[in-house]
C-alpha cells in the first residue's frame, strides 16, 4: 500500500515542479514583453495601404513626417498627382506620421503594408516592420502600369529612435 502512494506522489511532484519552472519562465521580463498589448503602438490611417498610379521613377523609402509642410513636400516630391493623397488628420505635436513607399513598379500586382510598430522601452526605440508583396512568376495577367505602393501609420511623438525593417513576399497567382 505504501509503495502505491509513493508511486502517485512522484508524478504529482514532477507536475508541480514543471508548473513552477513554467511560471518562472513566463514571468521573465523578456517574455512578458511579447504578450503586452501596448508593445504594438501603430495607429492606422484610413484608406491605407494602397497602390497609386505614378509615372515618376523613384526608389523605395521610409519616411518620418513631423509637420504638415513636410507631408506636402513629401507628396509633391514623390507623386506626380498629389490629389491622390490627402493629408490625414494628424496632431503633429503628439504624433509622427510614418510613411513607407515602394520603388516605382512597372506592373500591377504589388502591395506594401506596415505590419507592426514595436516599442522597445529598454532601448528607447521603435521597430517598424513593413512587408512588400510582389507578384510571382505564375502571374501572367498583370497590367503594364507604373505605380507606387504606399502605407502610412501614426506613432507617438517622442525621442525614441526609429528602426525600419522590410520583408519581401512573393505572391503566386496560380
Amino acid at each position: 500500500m505504501k509503495k502505491n502512494k509513493v508511486n502517485l506522489l512522484i508524478p504529482f511532484f514532477v507536475l508541480v515542479g514543471l508548473i513552477i519552472v513554467l511560471g518562472i519562465i513566463l514571468w521573465n521580463e523578456d517574455l512578458v514583453k511579447i504578450f503586452k498589448s501596448d508593445s504594438n503602438v501603430l495607429e492606422r490611417i484610413e484608406g491605407y495601404p494602397k497602390v497609386i498610379d505614378n509615372n515618376l521613377d523613384r526608389d523605395r523609402s521610409n519616411n518620418i513626417i513631423t509637420s504638415e509642410q513636410e507631408f506636402k513636400d513629401f507628396v509633391s516630391k514623390n507623386f506626380e498627382n498629389s490629389s491622390q493623397i490627402s493629408i490625414p488628420d494628424v496632431n503633429f505635436s503628439n504624433q509622427k506620421l510614418i510613411i513607407v513607399i515602394s520603388s516605382t513598379n512597372e506592373t500591377t500586382g504589388y502591395g506594401l503594408k506596415i505590419r507592426s510598430v514595436k516599442k522597445d522601452t529598454d532601448d528607447n526605440r521603435y521597430q517598424i516592420l513593413s512587408i512588400l508583396s510582389k507578384p510571382g512568376e505564375t502571374c501572367m495577367s498583370l497590367e503594364n502600369k507604373k505605380n507606387t505602393a504606399i502605407d502610412m501609420v501614426l506613432i507617438p511623438n517622442n525621442s525614441f529612435d526609429i528602426e525600419f525593417n522590410r520583408e519581401i513576399r512573393v505572391v503566386e497567382c496560380n
